[in-house]
């Protein structure tokens, strides 16, 4: 991984990671107050460590906080299995799991799958967990999760509008723009952004394939 993308993933994560200490603080004694060495974060991760990108956001993560958290990891991988699969076995992975493990201080989520997942049970597996998510796509389901207080993270914005800019430098007699995405959750999340941020290009003919 190039130093220039993982310090942008440090960055993001000393941004909203903060939030989360101070939201572990106002619920209670903190891990080292009660006796621990660290903070227990249950890191759920769409994909993968073959997907650049998760190990990108794990390692951007570890390296940030350090000894101040124990990592516990679920991946889904859903780039192999189907997303009802993925959530099945990761369900009763952690029914198993949880029993025997300390009580988890934070969630860390990573990409739209995981955080799929967690808000699906967060109820029943994880009532008053701060979650801090990552490397979302669906910037409009990001933020509407964000309004629970004990929820922040970040999103993955893509720059469409400033590529198609140089594009059309290069290209200036293009009058058509073609985005092509998949049916994943990721997908769906960049046909969001696509018809958001190219709606402003009303000189331009518009399609979406998948």
């Amino acid at each position: 991984m190039s130093n220039r993308k993982k310090g942008r993933c440090q960055s993001c994560v000393m941004q909203f990671f903060g939030v989360v200490f101070f939201l572990l603080s106002l619920l209670g004694p903190s891990a080292d107050a009660a006796g621990a060495d660290s903070y227990r974060v249950l890191c759920i991760v769409s994909y993968d460590l073959s997907w650049p990108a998760s190990r990108s956001l794990l390692e951007g993560f570890e390296d940030v906080t350090g000894s101040a958290c124990t990592m516990r990891y679920v991946f889904m991988n859903t780039k192999v299995q189907d997303v009802p699969t993925a959530e099945r076995l990761a369900y009763e992975q952690l029914q198993l799991r949880m029993p025997r493990e300390a009580a988890y201080d934070g969630l860390y989520v990573c990409d739209d799958d995981a955080l799929d997942f967690v808000m699906k049970y967060r109820a029943e597996l994880f009532p008053g967990v701060p979650i801090v998510f990552a490397g979302i796509n669906n910037v409009a389901k990001a933020e509407q999760v964000a309004k629970d207080p004990l929820i922040t993270g970040e999103t993955e914005s893509l720059p469409l509008l400033a590529t198609v800019e140089l594009a059309r430098h290069i290209y200036p007699q293009a009058h058509r723009l073609v985005g092509i995405v998949d049916d994943t959750s990721a997908g769906r999340g960049f046909a969001e952004q696509f018809g958001t941020q190219t709606a402003a290009l009303s000189d331009m003919e518009m399609s979406l394939l998948d």
